[in-house]
């Protein structure tokens, strides 16, 4: 035995073993629709998952249920797989967000993030289009230090915002008013679940 030998292959990453499954079931041209499911449970959430639909004729004839997981569903944009409606796709991307953010949380800070977040969605109009409106008008948070930071943090925020927008135009091919409001939902969603908003309300604070 040698170690040589993984000198000697071409790396090539392999797919995840539910690319791979939903990868075998496309064969199937009606294949192109998938369920994001996250059931509340108070102010709690079961665990997301996410379910390739085969359909014929409109009707569900099976499915493929997956744990979450952002590689198969990066993949499942690429290959033109919408959501089963514009709502659940607004879902998918707003739960999308958290891990598309992630980054830019560590390197920032969640309370510097929170508020160079708030302050440029504010900035780009967000804060005038339903649902994102009501989301930013229950939320206060100080403006951050301006500065090279500031500048670095909202090129950061802003490039997953774009990737997102590409995505449903060119991967999904919607339309620019319907890709313009799932994009705004989307950040509804991830709004709600970063400053809890539909838990204050719950409890009574909202």
């Amino acid at each position: 035995m040698s170690i040589e030998k993984y000198f000697r292959v071409p790396v090539e990453m392999p797919l995840s073993p539910d690319v791979r499954r939903w990868q075998a079931r496309l064969a199937d041209p009606s294949t192109r629709e998938c369920l994001f499911v996250r059931p509340r449970e108070g102010l709690v959430f079961r665990p997301a998952r996410l379910l390739l639909l085969m359909k014929n004729q409109g009707k569900l004839v099976d499915d493929v249920d997956s744990p979450w997981d952002s590689e198969l569903n990066d993949w499942a944009i690429t290959q033109g797989i919408r959501a089963e409606t514009e709502d659940n796709e607004a879902e998918r991307f707003g739960y999308a967000l958290n891990d598309r953010f992630e980054r830019t949380v560590l390197r920032y800070g969640d309370g510097f993030f929170s508020a160079v977040l708030l302050q440029h969605l504010r900035a780009e109009g967000f804060g005038s289009v339903s649902p994102t409106r009501d989301k930013l008008a229950r939320l206060h948070e100080p403006a951050p230090a301006q500065g090279e930071a500031v500048s670095d943090c909202t090129q950061m925020i802003d490039s997953v915002i774009q990737r997102m927008a590409s995505e449903l135009l060119e991967g999904l091919k919607y339309g620019d008013a319907v890709a313009a409001a799932v994009l705004a939902a989307a950040v509804a969603y991830y709004l709600d679940e970063r400053f809890s908003l539909t838990n204050a309300l719950l409890l009574g604070f909202g």
